[in-house]
């Protein structure tokens, strides 16, 4: 938690920097960011295929570069953001695994990209508004409120069920497993 905390202290000046200035930066930052989001949902989805980890991460950095830039609002866009689901399901015939789980691999890849393509997209698209600063500094402040909230509440609930020294509170077949 102590890294977590000192990581946040020293990169949080350049973030607020890169989204003062906005423009190219601000697009490498969320280029970035998109790149972090999509690896750590492929590694969770996908264990133990760096293949397919590596090549869907580019795809979908590729794409939220494809939204910030604006490249999918021209009607070029359309044809290639539809070969990407056939792209996913050619890439997953092709390979080695069971031919059982080939649409579930498929529609873990392409609703991965949407979760976490878009929702950066989407939060660097806010930068365009008039005062687009402000709001997405007001955005990450909710975000992380949010993430604080959450591990307030879970600890919250961790004391309620095994009581603040550890000890349980309720029956052992109710609430199995310890964190």
């Amino acid at each position: 938690m102590l890294v977590r905390i000192a990581s946040a202290l020293i990169a949080l000046p350049f973030v607020v920097w890169l989204i003062h200035i906005g423009g190219w930066p601000f697009v490498a930052l969320i280029l970035f960011v998109a790149a972090v989001c999509a690896y750590e949902f492929f590694v969770m989805t996908m264990p133990g295929d760096r293949g397919s980890v590596v090549s869907f991460t580019a795809m979908n950095v590729a794409l939220v570069f494809a939204f910030v830039t604006g490249f999918v609002a021209s009607p070029a866009s359309v044809p290639l953001l539809g070969l990407v689901p056939s792209a996913v399901l050619v890439w997953f015939l092709f390979r080695i695994g069971d031919m059982q789980t080939v649409a579930a691999r498929a529609a873990f890849v392409v609703l991965g990209c949407a979760w976490t393509g878009l929702m950066v997209a989407a939060t660097a698209a806010v930068r365009l508004l008039p005062e687009g600063r402000a709001w997405f500094l007001l955005a990450c402040v909710l975000g992380a409120n949010a993430d604080a909230r959450e591990l307030q509440d879970r600890r919250v609930v961790h004391d309620a069920v095994y009581g603040r020294r550890g000890g349980h509170r309720v029956a052992k077949d109710l609430v199995p497993l310890r964190e």
